[in-house]
Protein backbone atom coordinates (compact mmCIF):
# COMPACT_ATOMS: atom_id res chain seq x y z
CA UNK A 1 0.00 0.00 0.00
CA UNK A 2 1.39 3.09 -0.93
CA UNK A 3 0.43 6.45 1.15
CA UNK A 4 -0.06 9.92 0.21
CA UNK A 5 2.03 12.49 1.28
CA UNK A 6 -0.68 14.54 1.80
CA UNK A 7 -3.52 15.94 0.30
CA UNK A 8 -2.23 16.98 -2.94
CA UNK A 9 -0.17 14.31 -3.54
CA UNK A 10 1.75 14.73 -6.77
CA UNK A 11 2.16 11.57 -9.33
CA UNK A 12 4.22 10.78 -12.35
CA UNK A 13 2.56 8.93 -14.96
CA UNK A 14 5.34 7.31 -17.87
CA UNK A 15 3.10 6.18 -20.34
CA UNK A 16 3.08 6.98 -24.42
CA UNK A 17 -0.37 5.73 -24.97
CA UNK A 18 -2.71 9.06 -24.19
CA UNK A 19 -5.63 6.82 -23.81
CA UNK A 20 -4.14 4.70 -21.31
CA UNK A 21 -2.78 7.84 -19.15
CA UNK A 22 -5.78 9.36 -18.55
CA UNK A 23 -7.31 6.46 -17.78
CA UNK A 24 -4.26 6.20 -15.04
CA UNK A 25 -4.68 9.43 -14.44
CA UNK A 26 -8.52 9.28 -13.76
CA UNK A 27 -7.81 6.77 -11.06
CA UNK A 28 -4.84 8.19 -9.24
CA UNK A 29 -7.64 11.61 -9.10
CA UNK A 30 -10.35 8.88 -7.48
CA UNK A 31 -7.26 7.91 -5.35
CA UNK A 32 -7.01 12.37 -3.98
CA UNK A 33 -4.05 13.12 -6.42
CA UNK A 34 -4.65 16.68 -7.67
CA UNK A 35 -1.04 16.95 -8.96
CA UNK A 36 -0.26 14.51 -11.84
CA UNK A 37 2.44 15.01 -14.84
CA UNK A 38 2.56 12.68 -18.27
CA UNK A 39 5.60 11.92 -19.39
CA UNK A 40 6.35 9.36 -22.94
CA UNK A 41 9.74 9.08 -22.33
CA UNK A 42 12.74 8.42 -19.60
CA UNK A 43 14.04 12.74 -20.37
CA UNK A 44 10.80 14.10 -20.47
CA UNK A 45 10.02 11.97 -16.76
CA UNK A 46 13.28 13.71 -15.75
CA UNK A 47 12.72 16.63 -16.50
CA UNK A 48 9.23 16.56 -14.95
CA UNK A 49 10.56 15.05 -11.98
CA UNK A 50 13.39 17.72 -10.83
CA UNK A 51 10.23 20.89 -11.55
CA UNK A 52 8.10 18.67 -9.32
CA UNK A 53 9.54 15.33 -7.06
CA UNK A 54 6.38 12.97 -7.67
CA UNK A 55 4.99 10.89 -4.35
CA UNK A 56 4.94 8.16 -6.76
CA UNK A 57 5.69 7.24 -10.49
CA UNK A 58 3.13 5.03 -12.16
CA UNK A 59 4.22 2.89 -15.23
CA UNK A 60 2.00 2.43 -17.86
CA UNK A 61 1.96 -1.09 -19.99
CA UNK A 62 2.64 1.03 -23.36
CA UNK A 63 5.70 3.26 -22.82
CA UNK A 64 8.81 1.63 -23.88
CA UNK A 65 9.84 -0.34 -20.85
CA UNK A 66 13.22 0.23 -20.66
CA UNK A 67 12.91 3.74 -20.68
CA UNK A 68 10.44 3.64 -18.21
CA UNK A 69 12.41 1.16 -15.79
CA UNK A 70 15.45 3.54 -16.07
CA UNK A 71 13.33 6.59 -14.68
CA UNK A 72 11.45 4.75 -12.27
CA UNK A 73 15.11 3.26 -10.87
CA UNK A 74 16.70 7.08 -11.22
CA UNK A 75 13.73 8.63 -9.25
CA UNK A 76 13.27 5.81 -6.78
CA UNK A 77 17.14 5.85 -5.76
CA UNK A 78 17.23 9.47 -5.58
CA UNK A 79 14.38 10.46 -3.77
CA UNK A 80 13.00 7.24 -2.65
CA UNK A 81 9.90 7.39 -4.94
CA UNK A 82 7.41 4.57 -4.82
CA UNK A 83 7.14 3.19 -7.95
CA UNK A 84 3.64 1.28 -9.09
CA UNK A 85 2.80 -0.46 -12.40
CA UNK A 86 -0.26 -0.47 -14.29
CA UNK A 87 -1.60 -3.02 -17.14
CA UNK A 88 -4.35 -4.52 -19.20
CA UNK A 89 -2.43 -7.69 -19.54
CA UNK A 90 -0.99 -8.99 -16.34
CA UNK A 91 1.55 -11.41 -17.85
CA UNK A 92 2.90 -7.81 -19.75
CA UNK A 93 4.93 -6.88 -16.60
CA UNK A 94 6.01 -10.47 -15.93
CA UNK A 95 9.46 -10.06 -17.62
CA UNK A 96 12.67 -9.75 -15.34
CA UNK A 97 12.83 -6.02 -13.36
CA UNK A 98 15.83 -4.98 -12.19
CA UNK A 99 15.96 -5.89 -8.14
CA UNK A 100 17.10 -2.79 -6.89
CA UNK A 101 13.77 -0.81 -7.86
CA UNK A 102 11.21 -1.52 -5.50
CA UNK A 103 7.97 -1.92 -7.98
CA UNK A 104 4.26 -2.33 -6.92
CA UNK A 105 2.40 -4.46 -8.58
CA UNK A 106 0.81 -5.09 -11.68
CA UNK A 107 -2.08 -3.44 -11.21
CA UNK A 108 -4.59 -3.59 -13.44
CA UNK A 109 -6.27 0.44 -14.30
CA UNK A 110 -9.52 -0.29 -12.21
CA UNK A 111 -7.33 -1.60 -9.29
CA UNK A 112 -4.92 1.54 -9.24
CA UNK A 113 -6.97 4.15 -6.69
CA UNK A 114 -8.08 1.10 -4.03
CA UNK A 115 -3.69 0.80 -4.05
CA UNK A 116 -4.11 3.72 -2.27
CA UNK A 117 -7.56 3.69 -0.81
CA UNK A 118 -6.91 -0.08 0.86
CA UNK A 119 -5.40 1.68 3.94
CA UNK A 120 -8.50 3.16 4.57
CA UNK A 121 -10.89 0.30 3.32
CA UNK A 122 -8.84 -2.88 3.79
CA UNK A 123 -6.67 -4.20 0.87
CA UNK A 124 -5.93 -4.00 -2.48
CA UNK A 125 -3.71 -6.63 -4.02
CA UNK A 126 -1.71 -6.62 -7.13
CA UNK A 127 -3.11 -7.94 -10.17
CA UNK A 128 -2.11 -11.66 -9.84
Amino acid sequence: MIELSGPHAHALIIEDNMIMSRAIEAQLMAAGFRSIDHARTRARAMTLARAQSPDVVVLGEHVDQWAGIAAAQELSHRDGTAVMMVTTDPQFWRRPFPEDVPVRGPYRIDQLSRAFGARRQGSAAPVA
